[in-house]
C-alpha cells in the first residue's frame, strides 16, 4: 500500500511541475520510473540502449540520439545521472521546444556537466528529492 502512495505523490509532483503534458523524451531508465511518466505524458520518447522491456502505445523506442529533430514539442526530458555525457546531444531539443530538464540526484550537477544548461540560458530551480529540475530563465 505504502508503495502505491510514493508513486502517485511522484506523478503528482510531475505533473505539477510540467507545464503540459505533451511529449517526453526520456534518455535512460527515467530514475526507475518509466511507468509512471507514461501515464503522465501523450507520448514518450525513450532512447536507450538496453531497452526496458516496457511496452506501452504511447511509448516509442529509439536506438540514438541521432534524428531527434523530428520529435514534436516535448515539453520535458528526462535524463539519468549516467547519462549526462549525452547532455550537449539533445541540445537542440530542449533549445526548439523550451523543454523542462529532470536530471536525476537530489543536487544540481557540476559545472563540467551543466555548462551547455548555462550557456543556453538554463537554471536548475528546484531540487525535488530524487530529481532536480532545469528551466529557461527569462
Amino acid at each position: 500500500m505504502l508503495y502505491l502512495w510514493i508513486m502517485n505523490k511522484f506523478q503528482k509532483k510531475l505533473s505539477k511541475l510540467s507545464r503540459k503534458h505533451t511529449n517526453a523524451l526520456v534518455i535512460g531508465k527515467a530514475f526507475g520510473y518509466l511507468a509512471e511518466i507514461i501515464d503522465i505524458y501523450a507520448s514518450v520518447f525513450v532512447i536507450d540502449e538496453n531497452a526496458s522491456g516496457v511496452k506501452a502505445k504511447n511509448l516509442i523506442y529509439r536506438e540514438s540520439v541521432d534524428r531527434l529533430s523530428n520529435i514534436t514539442d516535448i515539453g520535458t526530458i528526462f535524463l539519468d545521472l549516467n547519462e549526462l555525457d549525452k547532455l550537449k546531444l539533445v541540445m537542440t531539443v530542449w533549445q526548439k521546444h523550451s523543454s523542462k530538464i529532470f536530471i536525476e540526484g537530489g543536487e544540481a550537477i557540476s559545472r563540467e556537466f551543466s555548462q551547455p544548461l548555462y550557456n543556453s540560458g538554463w537554471r536548475c530551480t528546484s531540487l525535488q528529492g530524487i530529481f532536480h529540475v532545469w528551466e529557461q530563465q527569462k
